[in-house]
């Protein structure tokens, strides 16, 4: 019987949101999946499915299909993603872009695009999914 078998990791998770969007099938319901079987090397995927369309980002690449029929797309840039043997293995760009619109917001007297506040509202979902995974227990996001 083998003993080395290289196990995967993946979660999902339920949210109802309670701000009165309406995302799937008009209802209050979202669904989240993370799972450390992706594709060594593949990009990134975030998929959104709400009423008005799907929007699909795979790396930095964008596609939008709405429910009217019309689509969207914006081409993925050459950056390389943080999946597989070394999931630090991004560029800094992107961060970078977020210190400048903040060092600009500061120069123009005005708000960043995404405050301190806003920003840390992932990591808020991510504590809490966190905690649910390890108390079996369905958490408020707080």
């Amino acid at each position: 019987m083998p003993t080395n078998i290289n196990i995967q990791n993946s979660t999902n998770a339920s949210l109802t949101l309670q701000t009165g969007v309406t995302p799937v099938l008009g209802g209050d319901y979202w669904g989240i999946d993370a799972t450390t079987a992706a594709y060594p090397g593949g990009p990134e995927r975030i998929e959104l499915i709400g009423t008005l369309g799907t929007a699909s980002l795979v790396g930095t690449a964008l596609d939008v299909h709405f429910a009217d029929g019309r689509r969207e797309q914006l081409a993925a840039d050459a950056t390389p993603g943080g999946t597989g043997a070394d999931p630090m293995a991004f560029p800094h760009d992107y961060h970078l872009g977020v210190w400048r619109d903040f060092l600009d917001a500061l120069d123009q007297g005005g708000p960043p695009r995404v405050c301190g506040a806003e920003a840390l509202k992932v990591h808020r979902l991510i504590d809490s999914l966190l905690e649910a995974g390890a108390t079996g227990q369905k958490i408020d996001v707080r």
